[in-house]
């Protein structure tokens, strides 16, 4: 009986007490039982660090988006200066088109006041040549007698020939070289009244008032 016990005691000992730590207990002068540690995590304190495909493929992106949003940035640069450089264009010819009917106006108006000033100056001398014309157009007394027809028709065969025999345009109309376009205009009205052929009955009367048209066509280029 005695044996089993042993053998039980030996197979089971008995767990040792733990003392707290003893104040006044001899060779302990007061001193603290040490503690034990606590465990520490396995990953406490250690620090994480990113996979190192996984950045670089991260810095890629980032590099490609600051590329696309350079790029996007030229373009609207330089779209701003497409339409700026449009704009100036439009300005330009905007500007252009107003000088040049600007200019028309100006020179409109410069030809007004010229006609309104040449016809002021010759407005007598028009006048004077319509009255002529008018009397030309209405036979008098002594025309519609059998002696003033005569001698009208005399004098007009008189006019026909020094026409046909003048050797220059201003001989032609009888009129001193150098004139003005106004005594010109005049002189060649009263011509074409009395040679044309419906009311001049003298011979060559045709040829003779071609003759007084080509030579007031041919002044009146140089005479103003």
């Amino acid at each position: 009986m005695q044996q089993q016990q042993q053998q039980h005691v030996q197979q089971h000992p008995k767990p040792q007490q733990r003392h707290g730590p003893q104040s006044n207990g001899p060779g302990n002068h007061g001193s603290h039982a040490p503690r034990a540690q606590p465990h520490a995590h396995p990953s406490a304190g250690v620090h994480k660090r990113p996979h190192g495909p996984r950045k670089h493929q991260t810095q890629q992106q980032l590099q490609a988006k600051e590329s696309e949003l350079e790029a996007l940035r030229a373009r609207i640069a330089a779209a701003e200066a497409a339409a700026a450089a449009k704009a100036a264009a439009e300005a330009a010819r905007a500007a252009k088109v107003e000088r040049e009917r600007a200019a028309e106006r100006q020179a409109a108006e410069e030809m007004r006041q010229r006609r309104a000033r040449l016809n002021s100056a010759f407005a007598p001398a028009f006048e004077a040549a319509a009255k002529a014309d008018e009397a030309a157009a209405t036979p008098d007394a002594a025309a519609s007698t059998p002696t003033g027809e005569a001698e009208r028709a005399a004098d007009d065969a008189k006019e026909v020939a020094r026409v046909l025999a003048a050797k220059g345009d201003w001989e032609a109309l009888g009129l001193a070289q150098g004139s003005g376009g106004a005594v010109l205009k005049k002189r060649y009205r009263e011509l074409a009244v009395r040679l044309h052929p419906d009311k001049c009955r003298a011979e060559d009367a045709t040829a003779a008032f071609q003759r007084v048209h080509r030579a007031y066509q041919a002044l009146s280029k140089f005479v103003a």
